[in-house]
């Protein structure tokens, strides 16, 4: 069910002829912020020691703070 939620609203884009990129359009070069997070919360769960998992932690309280930093504190209200 998922999978076909997923799919569905791009093959109807695809059909229709919806995939217009402007020339030079990218991805963010800020979503790299996102990495350290990921990676840091992927290693926390798979750390075997707890001084390992607190590493990983800090990997994405430093990613969340470089979040902060790129994109100009973004409201968490």
């Amino acid at each position: 069910l998922l999978l076909v939620a997923a799919i569905a609203p791009v093959a109807v884009l695809a059909a229709r002829g919806g995939f217009d990129v402007p020339a030079g359009a990218g991805p963010d070069p800020r979503a790299l912020a996102f990495v350290p997070i990921v990676v840091g919360a992927v290693a926390a769960c798979l750390a075997r020691a707890t001084f390992a998992a607190v590493i990983a932690m800090g990997l994405v309280g430093f990613g969340t703070a470089l979040t902060f930093l790129l994109f100009g504190a973004p409201d968490v209200a």
